[in-house]
């Protein structure tokens, strides 16, 4: 899967030190997916949220982040929306 909003992360990582290592090992593991569908994503990652119109919640590190993304199957494109706290992820508006 191509990545794109790596931004979004490196802001999150340059306030939160230690979410670091979770981020890079996730990147890496979405770097190399091949996802088609929801299930191929519930097959990879067991600790997600599958919300409307292809967008994916992330539970990182342990579920102390959280991780918004919105997924393009037939581009094979994840675009990264926000990643927060989970007190950050509290206040967020998904609907």
């Amino acid at each position: 899967m191509r990545i794109s909003g790596r931004d979004i992360i490196s802001k999150f990582i340059q306030k939160n030190c230690n979410a670091e290592s979770s981020m890079q090992c996730w990147l890496c593991e979405v770097e190399s997916a091949s996802w088609a569908e929801d299930k191929d994503v519930l097959a990879e990652f067991r600790r997600v949220e599958l919300l409307p119109n292809n967008r994916v919640i992330f539970h990182c590190n342990n579920g102390e982040y959280k991780l918004l993304v919105m997924v393009v199957y037939v581009s094979g494109i994840i675009i990264i929306e926000k990643i927060g706290t989970t007190t950050e992820y509290s206040k967020w508006n998904l609907k």
